[in-house]
C-alpha cells in the first residue's frame, strides 16, 4: 500500500535513510522532510519499505526526491511502484513533466529511471562550500531557457519567478534562489570557502573537485 507520510513515521523513515547508502540529509532533518514535502510511503503490514517525496516545481512540473528503499527489499519493484504512483499524482494535478535528480555513480537508479523513459537533461555538480562572489555583480537577462536547483528540486526557468540571474566581471553567470546558488555558466570554477553549505555548477565542461558530487537531471513528459 502507498500512502502519505505522517510525522509519526519519522523513526522508520530516518532508519531507512541512514542505511540506504546515500548522503543522509533526510535522516538529519526527518521532521522537516516530512513537514515540508509531500512524502509517500510504500507500506506492508505496518512496516515502511520505501518512500519518496513529490513536489510541484513549476506550473506544469513536479519533482521526486529522496527515494529510499530498505536494503533487504530492493529489486522487488517498490521504487518502480512509487515512481508510477507519483506520476499519476502529478498528472491528476495538471503536470506535463516530472523529474528527479540521480547521483551519477548510482547506476541502479539511473538504469531504473532510463527504463521508465526519463530523459537525461544535463548534469549538476554539487560542491561543498560557499562561493566567493565579488562586489561587482550585475543583473543578467538569460538568452535561453535554463534549469536551476532550489531545495533539491530542479526548476525550469519558464516555470518560476523565484530566482535572480546575475553576472560578475569575470563572465560568470549565476542563478540565486534563496540560499541556493547555481552557476549556469562559469569561465573557471569560482573560489569558495569551506563550510557546511554547498552550491551547484551547471556546466559539464568544468573539471569538478574530487570531493564534489555529480547529479543527473532526469525528466519525463507525462502529458
Amino acid at each position: 500500500m502507498i500512502r502519505r507520510a505522517l510525522l509519526s513515521d519519522s523513526d522508520q523513515i530516518s532508519s531507512i535513510s541512514r542505511t540506504a547508502g546515500y548522503m543522509d540529509y533526510i535522516s538529519e532533518n526527518v521532521l522537516d522532510f516530512i513537514g515540508n514535502n509531500d512524502v509517500f510511503l510504500y507500506e506492508d503490514e505496518g512496516k515502511i519499505l520505501g518512500f519518496t517525496s513529490l513536489n510541484r516545481s513549476g506550473t506544469f512540473r513536479f519533482y521526486m526526491g529522496g527515494m529510499r528503499v530498505r536494503n533487504e527489499y530492493r529489486r522487488l519493484g517498490i521504487a518502480t511502484q512509487l515512481m508510477k504512483f507519483c506520476e499519476n499524482v502529478a498528472v491528476e494535478n495538471g503536470a506535463k513533466f516530472i523529474g528527479c535528480l540521480v547521483e551519477e555513480n548510482n547506476l541502479k537508479s539511473r538504469n531504473l529511471v532510463e527504463k521508465m523513459n526519463y530523459r537525461n537533461m544535463g548534469k549538476f555538480v554539487s560542491i561543498g562550500g560557499m562561493p566567493l562572489i565579488g562586489n561587482e555583480v550585475h543583473e543578467y537577462s538569460p538568452k535561453s531557457d535554463f534549469y536551476y536547483i532550489r531545495d533539491w528540486e530542479v526548476i525550469h526557468s519558464s516555470d518560476s519567478t523565484g530566482y535572480l540571474v546575475q553576472s560578475d566581471n569575470d563572465g560568470n553567470i549565476m542563478c540565486l534562489s534563496g540560499e541556493w546558488i547555481t552557476f549556469i555558466k562559469t569561465i573557471n570554477l569560482p573560489e569558495y570557502r569551506a563550510s557546511n553549505d554547498f552550491f551547484f555548477v551547471n556546466d559539464s565542461s568544468l573539471n569538478p573537485p574530487p570531493e564534489s558530487m555529480i547529479f543527473i537531471n532526469f525528466q519525463k513528459n507525462i502529458s
